[in-house]
């Protein structure tokens, strides 16, 4: 059987589970004892649509708000998935990747953490050509255990497949790191980085030239009097994968995760009007789908950034170019709202994606909306992972409302869950609360914190200069 005739979804799947989806929706929104039924719900469409990547994600976050995001003990989970285990391995022995996945969920229910069936699934997955799925499964399982060298190994080999060569060097990378013995990964690592090198430097066109030349003097004729198509190779190393895709779009017009596939290949390549191109194609011929008008909006951004670029070139060879002054302002703005546009509709897909969440409050905050924003940080400051960051948003807009001793708490709240190695947010909130304590003449504070500040850097904003002012001001309170 094809792989289309075992991902073949009929209009009535399609229909039942979008309604599936939305009343799943409702109970995430209502939380409590609904999320169980939620989980059954999305579980259902995952089974009637596998390809739809938007119904594993909402099910894995509510999977996760399930157990309040806190990994419960492996050998109950093992336990308890002891005859599904079972079934799934009886599934990849029999190549039933569609069971896999099924089972896959059902499993991760007891807990969403468990690398070796987010490893099986991301296989599966692979195995159907449902890269975008894939790539995001192993990312999971790279993401629940860090130091497991399987996932980044299946990871790494997937990207290099897609031709994503920059994030398969990085996973090597990783994996040499937990495998130092490992020569596949140090290999890897440098013909991955040669090939990423020709693929974003230009140089394909010069090996290109280079092949036509020989081919040309190999049979005795001049380039200008027989002109050639450059071969395609080493001169383009992701054509190949360009044209896979192309022809699995002509096979089934509305498989979304092909056409996402092909525009990201194109713009990572920096051909935007091609990425763009492709997915009105699939809305075309997909009807709308969220993941498509998402990364439809993303590459426009990306447009819009491109034009900003080129206006900040004209700023700076003349400072006195009005126009391109008032130019830069309005494509800054327009892309402050299209980011803010974007992150409210991803998370009124994804409610619990606290990422979006401080996203969109640091547009707001940039775009003077300081309640909405204050309402966003806030909510996204409950979750641990992205407290910090929230924390250091809520003191920034209760800076701009002049509220400055709230400012100083969530500064505080934030140094104290501020991860070990993220030395600039620390400059920053150190920065900030020396400024604040100074503002409240407490210079022996300020000194204190500014010091650090410039122990860490020196050059930090205007520090150095500060700490020689309050050092000046505490002397003359003496």
């Amino acid at each position: 059987m094809s792989v289309r005739q075992v991902l073949q979804v009929t209009p009535e799947q399609r229909r039942v589970a979008s309604q599936q989806y939305e009343r799943a929706r409702q109970l995430i929104r209502q939380g409590g004892k609904g999320l169980d039924y939620a989980m059954s719900l999305l579980q259902e469409c995952c089974c009637l649509d596998p390809a739809n990547l938007e119904y594993r994600q909402q099910l894995r976050s509510v999977q996760k708000a399930r157990w309040h995001n806190r990994r419960p003990w492996r050998w109950w989970a093992w336990l308890k998935t002891l005859r599904q285990r079972a079934k799934l391995r009886l599934a990849q022995q029999q190549q039933d990747y569609r069971d896999v996945l099924a089972l896959g969920e059902r499993i991760l229910c007891s807990n969403p953490w468990d690398v070796s069936t987010l490893l099986a699934m991301g296989q599966a997955a692979e195995a159907l050509e449902l890269y975008n799925l894939a790539a995001w499964l192993y990312e999971t399982a790279c993401g629940a255990d860090p130091h497991h060298a399987a996932s980044h190994r299946q990871y790494a080999r997937l990207c290099e497949r897609l031709g994503d060569f920059q994030k398969a060097v990085k996973l090597w990378a990783i994996v040499a790191q937990l495998c130092p013995t490992d020569d596949e990964a140090h290999r890897k690592q440098k013909d991955l980085a040669a090939m990423e090198t020709i693929a974003r430097g230009g140089y394909e066109r010069h090996i290109a030239r280079a092949q036509e030349q020989m081919v040309s003097a190999k049979h005795g004729e001049s380039e200008a009097d027989t002109p050639r198509e450059p071969t395609i190779g080493l001169a383009d190393p992701m054509q190949h994968q360009i044209d896979l895709l192309r022809q699995r779009i002509a096979a089934d017009p509305s498989h979304v995760s092909h056409y996402l596939s092909l525009a990201d290949i194109y713009k990572r390549r920096g051909k935007l009007e091609d990425a763009l191109h492709v997915l009105h194609e699939g809305l075309k011929q997909a009807g709308p789908q969220f993941e498509l008008n998402q990364a439809l909006a993303e590459i426009e951004i990306e447009s819009l950034r491109e034009n900003l670029r080129v206006a900040n070139r004209r700023v700076e060879e003349n400072p006195d170019d009005e126009l391109a002054k008032q130019l830069r302002e309005k494509l800054a703005l327009e892309i402050l709202r299209r980011e803010m546009d974007l992150y409210r509709a991803r998370l009124d897909r994804y409610p619990n994606d606290n990422a979006a969440r401080v996203a969109l409050a640091t547009r707001l905050m940039l775009l003077g909306l300081l309640d909405e924003a204050i309402r966003e940080f806030q909510l996204a400051r409950k979750d641990p992972k992205h407290a910090c960051r929230a924390l250091i948003g809520l003191g920034k807009c209760f800076i701009h409302k002049k509220n400055y001793a709230l400012a100083k708490r969530n500064f505080q709240e934030a140094l104290e869950v501020l991860p070990a190695n993220e030395e600039e947010l620390r400059k920053e909130l150190l920065y900030e609360l020396a400024v604040l304590a100074a503002q409240d003449k407490d210079y022996e504070t300020a000194l204190r914190l500014g010091t650090e500040v410039a122990n860490l850097d020196y050059f930090y904003r205007d520090i150095g200069k500060l700490v020689e002012q309050w050092q000046s001001q505490l002397q003359r309170s003496h």
